[in-house]
């Protein structure tokens, strides 16, 4: 594989010769060498765009894999989900955050101030024993509630219940996504729900309990009497896609309305339309009846008289009809109402992509304008 097979070695190459051109650059207008500055001018530009090309390359690449994975962990079937706790885990990250914590806390307590500037050091030492300290009592804190019932979540028929805190039934239960966030090469995934904020305070009515205990998650949606909070998948034992497809699942067969994917382009209405409509299109149909009128006719056709009698057929053929063209109208129906939501969801995502792209392009025009005027005065000034 040559230096340019690898992702990796790529971005190095480009960083650089990226550097080298920027440096003679530099350094030629600085001799007065204004042609070869303007040459590598130009060819950082060009590299700059040749760079902005493999960069958008990598990312397609990358969450296309992403893709790929997400839609192989999001395959799951059953009729009851129990997420078991990840407590050598939660057990581990606690003694990581005493181990800092207690220092600091003693630290805090011995502190003598003797110079005036040692005041900054003992306000980060205090605030530092309290975050870790806080942090600490809420990881250990899950650890209990998880071990002693059993489950980090559990998702069965009654609704959705999470450790430690009373079950929401699932006619509470609107939708649930798959969130996630980069940073610095890690990959952070969330429990996306939206559920009835009056269930919420029906159901889980203690605003100081999620403090106590946490996870501290569903307090925000107690507190502000909403129903959308995130749930952190670090402590999972399962993936996020895994347990999003069993709610949605589960809450749909023992719910009045199906608990649909969260989509931040669909209304909750047009999800639950987009529901059923998909779930009338990809019905199988049952042939058992034709199968039977089948069976009769042949043998109705092999007795002595040889008559066939085909009303029961053609019932059955019509019956069948009947039940194709309802599947070719709902799928007709979900594309229609599918173009529609993705057209109404993509305007403000354009709008936005129209503004960055003018800005860019102001930017970029103002960039190429500096070069030439630096090169002027120079030339005026002699």
């Amino acid at each position: 594989m040559g230096i340019f097979g690898a992702p990796r070695l790529k971005r190095i190459a480009f960083l650089i010769v990226a550097a080298a051109l920027f440096y003679l650059m530099i350094f030629s207008v600085a001799k007065g060498h204004l042609l070869l500055g303007g040459g590598a001018s130009v060819a950082l530009t060009f590299l700059m765009i040749w760079g902005s090309r493999l960069g958008a390359s990598d990312a397609t690449e990358k969450v296309t894999k992403k893709i790929k994975q997400y839609s192989e962990q999001a395959t799951w079937s059953g009729t009851e989900l129990i997420v078991k706790p990840m407590w050598f885990k939660r057990l581990c990250f606690s003694l990581a955050l005493l181990a800092v914590f207690l220092p600091c806390l003693n630290g805090a307590l011995t502190f003598q101030l003797v110079e005036e500037g040692e005041l900054s050091l003992f306000v980060f030492l205090v605030s530092a024993s309290l975050v870790l300290g806080y942090t600490a009592w809420i990881t250990l804190a899950g650890l209990v509630r998880e071990v002693q019932v059993g489950y980090s979540l559990k998702i069965d028929s009654d609704g959705f219940a999470i450790a430690g805190h009373p079950t929401i039934p699932w006619r509470d239960v609107y939708r649930v996504g798959h969130w996630y966030r980069e940073d610095r090469g890690f990959v952070y995934h969330f429990l996306d729900f939206e559920l009835s904020a009056s269930g919420i305070q029906e159901h889980w009515k203690s605003r100081v309990r999620p403090f106590l205990i946490g996870p501290l998650a569903i307090a925000l949606p107690i507190m502000r009497r909403r129903g959308t909070f995130k749930l952190r998948g670090v402590f999972l034992s399962l993936p996020v896609p895994t347990i999003v497809t069993a709610i949605c699942e589960i809450g749909s067969r023992h719910s009045p309305n199906p608990v649909v994917q969260l989509n931040p382009r669909e209304s909750l209405d047009d999800a639950r339309k987009l529901a059923v409509l998909w779930a009338k299109a990809s019905q199988p149909i049952d042939q058992s009846e034709q199968e039977s009128a089948f069976k009769r006719a042949t043998s109705s056709s092999s007795k002595p008289e040889g008559v066939v009698d085909s009303v029961d057929l053609d019932a059955a053929m019509a019956k069948i009809g009947k039940e194709f063209s309802a599947r070719s109208h709902a799928f007709d129906e979900y594309w229609q109402l599918k173009a529609k939501v993705m057209s109404q969801g993509n305007k403000p995502f354009q709008k936005q992509m129209e503004h960055d792209a003018k800005m860019l392009t102001r930017i970029f025009a103002g960039a190429i304008l500096v070069i030439p005027i630096y090169f002027l005065g120079r030339w005026v000034l002699g």
